[in-house]
């Protein structure tokens, strides 16, 4: 029965390891920039992310994203208004691909998917049912211990794959309005406050 049970404890422990890691690459820098590709429902998005411990924004050709760690701005090209709001539980998760790194042993439990050619793929498992994302897949890059690719789904049945490419870690954190809604940049775009 040992013997069994020994290979899944160090799979388990590889895992979390491998994550533990990531996480901490990833909140131990004073900031972390990325492009990103991310295709959901058929409507693929790309983009760039800039994240410096809870804060993070996301710039692309038809959205953005700012969080200042409590406030929310969402800005979308196709209807022509920024949303703010006040996100709650784990509502980040759907929004940021690397929160779900961030916080993942308090929601999941990770087990080693794969490991091979200097990638490891974790597989995290929702703790709680009501969790928005239920599993995620996630690639690692064992040589910079940041992650390269993100696979969710959520409770809804729907998946996001995110692809993330030239992830750079900086020591220095941007200015704290990098992760405030720009409104001058956006003229005439109405604000709509749902907090």
């Amino acid at each position: 029965m040992l013997a069994a049970i020994l290979p899944l404890a160090a799979s388990a422990a590889s895992a979390k390891q491998a994550l533990d890691k990531a996480s901490a690459k990833i909140n131990d820098a004073g900031s972390v920039t990325a492009k990103f590709t991310a295709t959901s429902n058929g409507i693929t998005a790309a983009g760039s992310i800039t994240i410096a411990k809870q804060k993070f924004n996301m710039i692309g050709a038809d959205f953005g994203v700012w969080y200042n760690g409590n406030d929310l701005w969402s800005y979308s090209k196709d209807a022509g208004e920024t949303t703010l709001t006040y996100p709650i539980g784990d509502e980040l998760l759907e929004i940021n691909p690397f929160d779900i790194i961030h916080n993942y042993s308090a929601l999941y439990t990770v087990s080693k998917v794969s490991e091979a050619g200097g990638k490891c793929v974790v597989k995290l498992k929702s703790i709680k049912q009501n969790n928005m994302v239920s599993t995620a897949l996630v690639t690692i890059d064992t040589s910079t211990w940041l992650p390269t690719a993100i696979e969710a789904t959520f409770t809804n049945g729907s998946t996001m794959k995110i692809a993330i490419t030239d992830a750079k870690v900086s020591d220095k954190a941007p200015a704290a309005s990098t992760f405030e809604y720009p409104a001058n940049k956006y003229p005439g775009v109405e604000v709509i406050d749902l907090r």
